[in-house]
Order: C-alpha cells, then sequence, then structure tokens
C-alpha cells in the first residue's frame, strides 16, 4: 500500500476538458471576472531552471481565482441555484 499522497488523488478528477466546457464556464463568468493577465516571472524561472508564466488572478475582487469555480458551478446547477446556495469554507470562497 502507498503512502505517498499523491496516490489518494488517483481517479480524481481526471474527467477530459471538452472546449464548451471552458465555454460555458466563460459565460458563467461574464460580467463578474474580470480579464487578467499571464505574466512571465524571471526570478522563478531562474531558481526552477526554465520559463514561468503566471495568471494574475490575485487582480480579481476576491484576490483569487475561487470566483470563477464558484461561479461556475452556480450555473452548472441552473434554476436549481435559485432557491439558494449556501457554500462553507474557512479559505478564498469564505470571503
Amino acid at each position: 500500500m502507498s503512502t505517498h499522497p499523491a496516490d489518494a488523488l488517483e481517479g480524481v478528477g481526471t474527467e477530459a476538458v471538452e472546449p464548451a466546457m471552458i465555454a460555458r464556464a466563460r459565460a458563467a463568468g461574464e460580467g463578474v471576472v474580470k480579464r487578467t493577465p499571464v505574466v512571465s516571472s524571471a526570478t522563478i524561472g531562474r531558481r526552477v531552471g526554465g520559463q514561468v508564466v503566471l495568471k494574475a488572478e490575485n487582480l480579481q475582487a476576491t484576490g483569487s481565482f475561487k470566483i470563477r469555480g464558484a461561479l461556475s458551478k452556480l450555473a452548472d446547477l441552473g434554476d436549481v441555484a435559485a432557491r439558494g446556495v449556501v457554500a462553507g469554507s474557512a479559505g478564498n470562497h469564505a470571503q
């Protein structure tokens, strides 16, 4: 039996991402999610020995990418979400 933490995730989140899924998620955030830049980091790149690019999601109102996932999930729920949604988090979703 493996004791490596990553082994516990085997098979989790392995669903293929289809272009239609990306389009739905993008539409869900329309008018709320800011378009953020991708920036390179020469400092980190030197440390790891390669090119490093970062998506500047810290520029979102919540300071993270989490708004994208939350809005996408609400859109996936459709009319059911209109009755109300309760979410619990001790992290960025709690903002």
